[in-house]
């Protein structure tokens, strides 16, 4: 029994080590073009503050301040509206090996759509309501990144930034009608 745990050994022994003699060695180059795709969930926050002004009409509202600015309104600030979506985009790139340096530039371009809509009523005085009607919506997102970094072995450390490109809409009104006194 000891001579046939004996012979396996010595014969796993001579696989591994034949196995090792015939191994390649790789040599990692991180120079060429690659494209890729992504998917992914977005979070967008758009950041707006409203002031409303009129004609005077002192007897219809009852809350004129200086200006004739609506102090409800004003009073505000800055409305923060925020909106969640998916994301899908294509990427390409190059990378320039320069031992033991790279250096690589990206773009991507990702569609999305978040999209929110917002009525808030505000109550002017006993017969005036007005309702503050806020929008907002991005639908694209292009970038351009250039890169430089770090080769060790198989392993790429690199700090990258750029520039970001989009367009968003945003859009608030406000809409004012009377209503009858005792409704």
């Amino acid at each position: 029994m000891r001579t046939r745990w004996n012979t396996l050994g010595w014969a796993s022994a001579f696989a591994v080590c034949s196995f090792c003699a015939n191994a390649q060695t790789f040599s990692w180059n991180w120079t060429d073009f690659y494209v890729g795709a992504d998917a992914g969930l977005i979070s967008s926050r758009s950041l707006s503050s409203t002031q409303a002004t009129f004609s005077p009409t002192p007897y219809l509202l009852g809350t004129l301040v200086s200006g004739d600015t609506l102090a409800t309104f004003n009073a505000n600030a800055v409305d923060s509206i925020s909106t969640q979506g998916t994301e899908v985009g294509v990427h390409a790139g190059y990378n320039w090996q320069l031992k033991p340096f790279a250096v690589g530039l990206e773009i991507d371009y990702g569609a999305f759509r978040t999209r929110l809509v917002r009525d808030t009523p505000f109550q002017l005085s006993p017969i005036v309501v007005s309702q503050l009607h806020s929008e907002t919506n991005t639908n694209w997102l292009f970038t351009v990144r250039p890169r430089v970094g770090w080769v060790y072995s198989v392993l790429y450390g690199y700090i990258t930034g750029g520039a970001a490109f989009t367009t968003s809409m945003q859009a608030r009104s406000i809409a004012t009608t009377l209503e009858p006194a005792g409704l």
